[in-house]
């Protein structure tokens, strides 16, 4: 009897074990060969650090240039200091016309010797103040309107002309405000404007009377822009529409577009902007002839429409901006704003601001009856301010700068009987209002 055979079963475990050891000999192999080609890190205390060499990176094709970050102002009262302007004004003083210098020993007034006889219908002074030019209505037996230039110690310069024949010379209680003269800024002339009238001044020379035939409407001003090559002149229409007229010095016009607004407003306080780019001027609704809610703006010409600057909307509907002085140096602008009572203007307030940052200032001033006059002033601002109501108020000169409160630098008194008189005042005796918040 045949035993049947026995089948021995393979131990599948043993296998299992044997691959298993496989991959881990072989994982072994494979972290030595990766220690032996890493950099070893570990360095001792005493042993040098080499420096490793830094990680390329790519160059741009091109040099980009920084992006320009304007800083802001440090304070709002940087706005006071300007460059080019100069150390003395000229204002009228109890019916005298009288030149303010300022010096190291204070201000010196001087008394300016217009002839007798003559009313002074509108005065400028020169671009660095060392002259003063004059016009002064027909009087005594001159007649005409006369040119006349004085220096800062009130005496004349050379002799007067007549730039405007007594035939179209206006009524005297009218001539005041038919007239107006403007330096040009190289101060080498002086623009004479009348109601039909254009008439270039040189400083030594005859007057040369500029065309006018093609301007259809009544002169208000004129004035040389900073370049010495353009007039702006500011027109009255029949309608009560006004607009700004471009000329040449030979008084060919220029369509290049110019400020214009429609009847019922008006064109106020234009000025040539420093750079001479374009204007700066006050645009209002008129109201029986009173400018109201007078708004400033500039204007460039290659722009096509005016950038407002500021409003008169503090002041509420009643208010406008009723002088306008941009500074010399074309960064910044002064304003008055006021507010009609009655048939006069009553002070506000009186800002300046940035022409090319979003910064005003707000002067402080105190409870005047009113401001009438702005000047930049050798690295400051001046101001000239009424009382009382008064017609016969007294009224001041006062002074800023942007290290210095408030000063008086001339006291006037003014009496309708009085000898006229204005004594300099060389210390202050106004006391500074507290500083405002400025606007935004």
């Amino acid at each position: 009897m045949t035993r049947p055979r026995r089948f021995v079963q393979p131990d599948l475990r043993f296998g299992y074990r044997l691959r298993c050891l496989s991959l881990v000999l072989a994982c072994c192999i494979v972290l030595v060969a990766c220690g032996t080609d890493a950099q070893d890190d570990r360095r001792f205390a005493n042993e040098p650090v080499t420096e490793q060499p830094p990680t390329a990176t790519t160059e741009p094709a091109s040099p980009v240039a920084p992006t320009a970050t304007s800083a802001p102002l440090a304070s709002p009262e940087t706005l006071l200091a300007t460059r080019g302007a100069p150390d003395t004004l000229y204002t009228v003083a109890n019916n005298d016309l009288v030149a303010l210098t300022l010096t190291a020993d204070g201000p010196d007034t001087q008394p300016v010797n217009l002839p007798n006889g003559r009313p002074l219908l509108a005065f400028d002074a020169s671009p660095n103040g060392d002259r003063v030019a004059v016009l002064v209505g027909p009087g005594g037996e001159a007649s005409g309107v006369s040119l006349l230039l004085f220096d800062r110690a009130g005496k004349p310069v050379g002799e007067a002309r007549t730039v405007v024949a007594s035939s179209a010379t206006p009524q005297a209680e009218n001539a005041e405000d038919a007239y107006s003269v403007t330096w040009s800024p190289q101060g080498n002339a002086m623009l004479v404007a009348g109601p039909s009238v254009l008439v270039n001044v040189p400083v030594s020379g005859d007057p040369q009377p500029i065309p006018s035939d093609g301007i259809a409407g009544r002169i208000l001003s004129a004035a040389w822009s900073p370049q010495g090559t353009q007039i702006a002149v500011v027109v009255a229409h029949d309608d009560t529409s006004q607009e700004v007229l471009l000329l040449g010095s030979d008084g060919r016009m220029s369509d290049a577009p110019a400020p214009r607004v429609e009847p019922g407003k008006s064109i106020e306080h234009l000025r040539w902007l420093a750079d001479g780019s374009g204007f700066a001027y006050v645009r209002a609704n008129l109201a029986n002839g009173v400018p109201f809610g007078g708004q400033l703006f500039t204007y460039r010409l290659r722009d096509a429409a005016p950038t407002l600057v500021a409003t008169s909307g503090q002041g509420g509907p009643s208010a406008t901006i009723t002088t306008v002085a941009p500074s010399p140096d074309g960064r910044s602008v002064a304003y008055v704003i006021s507010i009609r009572d009655g048939d006069h203007w009553a002070f506000h307030s009186l800002w300046v601001r940035s022409f090319k940052k979003p910064l005003s200032y707000q002067v402080p001033v105190d409870a005047v009856a009113g401001v009438p006059k702005l000047w930049w002033v050798d690295r400051g601002l001046a101001w000239e301010q009424v009382m009382t109501e008064d017609p016969s108020s007294p009224s001041e000169i006062v002074f800023m700068n942007q290290s210095q409160e408030p000063r008086v630098l001339l006291a006037m008194e003014s009496s309708a009987s009085a000898t006229p008189a204005a004594s300099p005042v060389a210390t202050p005796v106004a006391t500074p209002a507290p500083t405002p918040t400025p606007a935004g």
